[in-house]
């Protein structure tokens, strides 16, 4: 972590913020597009003298923002002015559930995780020595944040399946998954951060 301060002589250099420089505020938002992949199950079968059916159900979506490195822009003048902000740590986010949800749902949990974000990664860096220009106002504080989005998602995968000459047996076990997303800016005041 780090605290830059600005003095009045070191006005700002005039420059525009970068696009993903926006400030956003939103640390656990539902996706809307999420909806209606999570509330069906998605399923493959394996047919053969030893049935099994597997599914898997998507229950909570919340998204997260995972700071890698932040920094506090003062500004003590009366005028806004550009200052930037720049990463010099990174971190990584890899995908993460447990080795039972990926033995049991297989190649279904991984098509199915992909349908919930359009941006998902199985690891997503941060990223070092990146820069941002932002503008202050004047007499304020502004932070600044470099991380990665990530979503934590919990459901279910059903395990069901038949021996010949047996009834069918069904097994449901619980998951949380980690879903990395892009890494970006975050940009506002202490209060909105906090």
């Amino acid at each position: 972590m780090s605290t830059t301060t600005v003095p009045a002589q070191a006005a700002g250099r005039g420059t525009t913020p970068t696009p993903d420089a926006a400030a956003t505020t939103s640390e656990a938002t539902t996706d809307p597009a999420a909806v209606p992949a999570r509330r069906r199950w998605s399923c493959t079968k394996r047919s053969g003298s030893f049935q099994i059916k597997t599914c898997v159900k998507f229950g909570r979506l919340r998204k997260h923002f995972v700071v890698a490195w932040q920094e506090s822009l003062e500004n003590f003048t009366r005028q806004r002015n550009s200052f930037e902000c720049e990463a010099l740590e990174s971190r990584t986010i890899e995908f993460g559930v447990s080795a039972t949800v990926e033995a049991e749902a297989g190649v279904i949990f991984a098509k199915a995780k992909t349908s919930l974000t359009g941006s998902f990664k199985h690891s997503s860096t941060s990223g070092k020595v990146t820069r941002a220009n932002i503008k202050v106002p004047g007499r304020s504080v502004r932070i600044c944040q470099r991380g990665i989005a990530t979503y934590t998602v919990t459901g279910k995968v059903r395990r069901t399946w038949k021996e010949p000459g047996q009834p069918w047996s069904v097994d449901v076990d619980n998951f949380r998954a980690r879903l990395p997303s892009m890494p970006g800016w975050r940009i506002g005041s202490p209060r909105q951060l906090a």
